[in-house]
C-alpha cells in the first residue's frame, strides 16, 4: 500500500492545503512540504526497505474478476532505481520551488498551493505506474494544474500561452493514446503492463513500428525536441518562475523518462530481442538529439530576454538527454559501454536542479528589477549578492564547469558516445559535435552572468535583494546542486537497468 498511499496523498491533501492557506499561507506551505516529504519517505522505504534497493511492486484491481470471461482490469505500481531517482529529484525541486513561491506569488496563494499539490500527484504517478493506461491518466492529469497555474499567474498574455502549452502537449498525448490503444487492441489489454510487455510482443510484432513511432513522437513533444519545441520558449518564459522551474526541471523530463522506460526499454528492447534491427532508429534519434542541443544553444546565445534564454537552454539540454538515452540504449542492446546511458539518467537530476535554480534566479531578477532585456541590466552582484551567488552556481553548472553536476553528466554522455565509436566509428562524429555543443552552453551562460551580474555600467541597475522566502528557496536548491556535483556516485549507484 506504500506506493498507492504516496500517490494519492497529495491529491487528498490539496483541499486541506487550500483551506489552511486561506487562514495563513505559511500553514498551507508547511502542509504541502510535509506531504511531499511523507511521499518521499514512503517511496524511500519501499525502495530501500521492502524492495531492498531493487524493484518493489504493488498490484491493484480497477475492476475485479467477475467471471472467467470478464477477467477484470488491474494496474501495477512499481519503484526501481530510475523511478526512485526521478521521484527524489521531483520532490527536492518541488520543496524549494514551493518555499520560493511564498515570496514570489502575490495573490491567491491558497489556490496556487492547492494546484501544486495536485501537480505533485500527476508527476509522481508518471514515474511509478507500470500500466500504460494508468500512465496515460497521470500524464494527462499533470497537464490540468499546469495549465491553470500558467494561465492565472503567468506574465504578459498568460491565457494565450497556457492554451498554446495545452494544445501542443495534448496533441502529443493523442499520439500516445493511439500507441496505447494499438497495444490494448492487439494484446487484449494484457500488454499494457510494461513489466510483462515482452511476453506479448509477438502479438503486436506486425505493428510494432507504428506503436513505437506514436509513443515516441508524443514523448518528444513533451521533451520539446526539434522541431516540436516551439511551445516551450513562450510557456517557460511567461509562466511564474517557480512553475518555470518545475516545467523545465521535471515536466519536460517526464518525456525523457517515458522515452527511456517505454519507448526504449519496453518496445524497442522487445523488438531487438525478437530479431528486429533497431540500430538505425537509435542512431537517427541520437543525431536528432545532437541537432537539438546545437539549435537550443544557438537560440539561447542570440536571445536577450532574461527568461527566454533559460527556456532555450532547456531545449538544448533535452538534446543532450535524447542523444545520451539513444546512444546508451544502442550500447545496452549491443553489450557496449553503458556510460552514455548512465550519464543521460544522471543529467536528468543535474539538469532538473541546476536549471530549476537558474529559473528561480531569473525570476528573482525579473521580480526585483521589472526588466526582461539583459542589455538593460548591469552590476546586480553588488545589489543582489545572494541571488548572484546562486546564479553563478546554476549558470556554471549549466555551462559545464567542473566539478558541478552538469559537467559530470555531459562528460559521461560524450565519453560514452565516444566509447561506442570503438565498435561503430560513425558515433565518433556525434561525440565530437556534442562536445562542441557544450561550448555554446558555456557561451550563453557566461554572457548571461556577465551582462546581468558582473558588468557595471555608468548607471547600474537599481534593485534590492530578493525577499527571505525567495532567497531560502534559491539557497537551499543551490546547496543540493553543489552536493550533487561533489557526490555524484550516491545517485549513479542507484541506477539499475533491465
Amino acid at each position: 500500500m506504500m506506493l498507492l498511499v504516496g500517490l494519492i496523498l497529495p491529491a487528498v491533501a490539496s483541499p486541506i492545503i487550500y483551506l489552511l492557506s486561506k487562514r495563513k499561507k505559511e500553514y498551507g506551505m508547511l502542509l504541502l512540504i510535509s506531504t511531499a516529504l511523507i511521499v518521499l519517505g514512503l517511496y524511500s522505504y519501499a525502495f530501500f526497505g521492502a524492495g531492498k534497493g531493487g524493484t518493489w511492486m504493488e498490484k491493484y484491481w480497477w475492476i475485479s474478476v467477475i467471471t472467467p470471461q470478464v477477467k477484470g482490469i488491474s494496474f501495477t505500481l512499481f519503484i526501481d532505481g530510475i523511478s526512485y531517482l526521478m521521484v527524489l529529484t521531483t520532490i527536492i525541486l518541488f520543496i524549494f520551488t514551493t518555499v520560493y513561491a511564498m515570496g514570489y506569488i502575490e495573490e491567491r496563494v491558497d489556490i496556487h498551493l492547492a494546484l501544486l499539490s495536485l501537480l505533485l500527484t500527476g508527476l509522481t504517478g508518471v514515474f511509478v505506474t507500470a500500466n500504460l493506461l494508468a500512465f496515460y491518466v497521470f500524464w494527462e492529469f499533470m497537464l490540468v494544474p499546469s495549465y491553470f497555474i500558467i494561465a492565472k499567474w503567468g506574465y504578459r498574455d498568460p491565457a494565450k500561452i497556457a492554451f498554446l502549452f495545452f494544445i501542443y502537449t495534448h496533441v502529443g498525448a493523442l499520439f500516445i493514446i493511439l500507441g496505447i490503444g494499438l497495444i490494448a487492441m492487439l494484446t487484449g489489454g494484457a500488454g499494457l503492463e510494461i513489466l510483462q510487455f515482452a511476453q506479448y510482443f509477438e502479438a503486436i510484432k506486425p505493428y510494432w513500428g507504428y506503436i513505437f513511432a506514436f509513443l515516441t513522437f508524443g514523448f518528444l513533444v513533451k521533451m520539446a525536441i526539434l522541431p516540436v519545441h516551439t511551445w516551450l520558449p513562450p510557456a517557460h518564459s511567461e509562466a511564474p518562475s517557480n512553475m518555470s522551474a518545475l516545467l523545465s526541471g521535471i515536466i519536460i523530463e517526464a518525456g525523457a523518462y517515458a522515452i527511456l522506460r517505454i519507448s526504449y526499454l519496453t518496445v524497442l528492447q522487445s523488438a531487438y530481442r525478437s530479431g528486429i534491427d533497431v540500430t538505425s532508429i537509435l542512431y537517427s534519434l541520437t543525431l536528432l538529439g545532437v541537432l537539438t542541443a546545437f539549435y537550443g544553444g544557438f537560440m539561447a546565445l542570440k536571445e536577450i530576454d532574461v527568461k527566454r534564454i533559460i527556456a532555450y537552454s532547456s531545449v538544448s539540454h533535452m538534446g543532450y538527454v535524447l542523444a545520451g538515452l539513444s546512444a546508451g540504449t544502442f550500447a545496452l542492446l549491443n553489450n557496449y559501454t553503458l556510460l552514455a546511458l548512465y550519464g543521460a539518467v544522471f543529467h536528468l537530476i543535474a539538469h532538473a536542479w541546476s536549471k530549476g535554480l537558474f529559473f528561480l534566479v531569473g525570476g528573482s531578477v525579473l521580480h526585483q528589477t521589472h526588466l526582461r532585456d539583459i542589455r538593460e541590466m548591469s552590476g546586480l552582484m553588488s545589489k543582489m549578492p545572494y541571488t548572484g551567488i546562486c546564479g553563478m552556481i546554476s549558470m556554471f553548472s549549466i555551462g559545464g564547469v567542473p566539478p558541478l553536476p552538469c559537467f559530470i553528466s555531459e562528460f559521461m554522455i560524450i565519453a560514452g558516445v565516444a566509447g561506442i565509436a570503438q565498435e561503430v566509428p560513425s558515433f565518433l562524429y556525434l561525440a565530437v559535435f556534442l562536445a562542441i555543443a557544450t561550448l555554446l552552453s558555456a557561451a550563453y551562460t557566461l554572457r548571461y552572468f556577465w551582462q546581468v551580474f558582473w558588468y557595471k555600467r555608468k548607471e547600474p541597475t537599481e534593485a534590492k535583494e530578493a525577499n527571505r522566502w525567495m532567497l531560502a528557496g534559491m539557497i537551499g536548491l543551490a546547496a543540493f546542486v553543489v552536493f550533487l556535483g561533489i557526490l555524484p556516485w550516491l545517485f549513479t549507484s542507484l541506477i539499475s537497468l533491465p
